[in-house]
This record gives structure tokens, sequence and C-alpha cells, in this order.
């Protein structure tokens, strides 16, 4: 059984590791596309295109439109940043008419405004379509957003923490299911966005209360979970509301016999 085991979760990692590797190279060569057309090498972003549909001149053309965009719209130096990854699954007879359809995104910044580039991709691992987003954000700062975010995530992560150890130290019994309370029920959760600003989520799991991402601008936020699980705990922990190894020793010691 053991060994079933062991032999299931090394296929789920490999597997897992699998599919990363192919979103890693998808996102690579999404960001090396448009580095190639903003510097305008044509003929490396047609050797990747999808050409089935659409003529080479009519790409070019829309390539010329992009590039212009961009040179208009950023200064020289930009830096490009994978954006993000999807994928559209369809099953059985549709995923011959429909096949899976996958979606990657570039952000295109300079020091000062950013937007997003993305790409259509067929099942051939050919680009078969190219959009860049007509809204151009200005750069956040990220030196406040980070600093309110890790001083909030740091309050309640010493919290939780604070909460384990009174529990550890405590004599209730299934101290298992306090630490699961303590780890998991961190709700509702509060962040804010780099980009959206303030968001609220009623039901959200966070880890011991805290989460983030810094992946690029339109993904970067915190999001803080109240404590609700170490609050109810810690509350109940000095209530005396959980029962205790003594109050077990006294429910299993026999009652005294009684005597004619």
């Amino acid at each position: 059984m053991t060994r079933k085991i062991a032999v299931i979760i090394a296929l789920v990692c490999l597997t897992g590791c699998s599919v990363r590797r192919s979103i890693d190279a998808t996102q690579q060569a999404s960001v090396q596309f448009i580095r190639d057309m903003v510097a305008g090498h044509y003929e490396a972003c047609l050797r990747m295109a999808d050409t089935d549909n659409i003529s080479r001149d009519s790409l070019v053309a829309y390539f010329d439109a992009m590039r212009y965009r961009v040179n208009s719209e950023f200064w020289k130096d930009v830096s490009y940043t994978p954006g993000g990854y999807n994928e559209t699954i369809t099953f059985f007879a549709a995923q011959q008419e429909n096949p899976a359809m996958i979606s990657s995104y570039v952000q295109i910044a300079d020091k000062n405004r950013f937007s997003i580039f993305q790409l259509t991709w067929t099942g051939n691992h050919k680009i078969s379509g190219i959009g860049m987003a007509n809204t151009i954000y200005p750069v956040p700062n990220l030196r406040l957003f980070w600093i309110v975010g890790i001083l909030l995530a740091l309050l309640v992560l010493g919290f939780n923490i604070y909460v384990i150890i009174r529990v550890y130290k405590s004599d209730v019994v299934r101290k298992w299911l306090k630490y699961l309370i303590i780890v998991l029920l961190n709700i509702p959760v509060i962040g804010y966005h780099a980009i959206g600003g303030v968001f609220f989520k009623l039901l959200s799991f966070q880890l011991l209360g805290i989460g983030f991402s810094a992946d690029n601008y339109l993904n970067t936020y915190w999001a803080i979970g109240v404590p609700l699980g170490a609050i109810i705990v810690l509350w109940r922990l000095k209530a005396s509301l959980y029962r205790t190894k003594d109050d077990d020793t006294f429910y299993t010691t026999a009652a005294p016999e009684e005597h004619p």
C-alpha cells in the first residue's frame, strides 16, 4: 500500500513538473515573439505565427501597426515580462472541431507606464492571434504598497503563531484540530491590488492568513485573512471551554464499588 502511494505521488509530481515546463516554455516563447516584433525581426515572428489562414503580407502589416503603437506609447528602454497563462480544454468529439486554445500574456513596460499583450496559441503551438490592451496603465508605486502589506502580514502571522504556541503549551486534548482551525480559518480576506486597489472576499483560503503575488503589475497584490480561527481558539482557551487531559482522566476513572 505504501509503495502504491509513493508511486502515485511520484507520477503526480512528474506530471506537474512536465506541465510547468510546458507553461514556462510557452510564456518565454511569447516574450520572445513580442521582443522580435517590436525590434522589427518579422521573419522570426512569421516562423512562430499560424500562416495557414492569413497571408504573410497581412501579418507584416499588422506587425507594423503594433510596432508603431509600442514605439509611440513607450520609451525605447522597455522591459518584457510574462503576464500569465490560461488554457481552454475541450473533450471527446468536440476536440477535433474545437482544439484546446491557449492564451498567454506579456507585460510591456517602461519606467512610467505599462500595458499587456495577449497571444492565442493553436494546438500545433503556432500563434493564431495577437492583441494589445487599449488601456495604458501607470506603473504603481510598490514601495509603500509592500511596506503596508508586509507589516499587516507579520501582525497576522505573529498572532497565529502566538495562539499555536499557546495551544502547544496547554493541556487541551485534540490539539491537531485546534492547529487546523488556526491555519485554515482566516476569513474574511481583505487585500490590496497594485492596480485595482482594495478588494474584499468573504470566503477565500489564505494559509496562516497571508497571501501575495509579485508576478507582474496586473497580478501584484497582497491579501490578509482575518485570523478568525485563532481568535476563537484563544477565546476558548482563556475561557477554559476546551476539554483537557485532566477532564479525560476524570471521565475514565472507575466509580468506587458499592458495599452492602
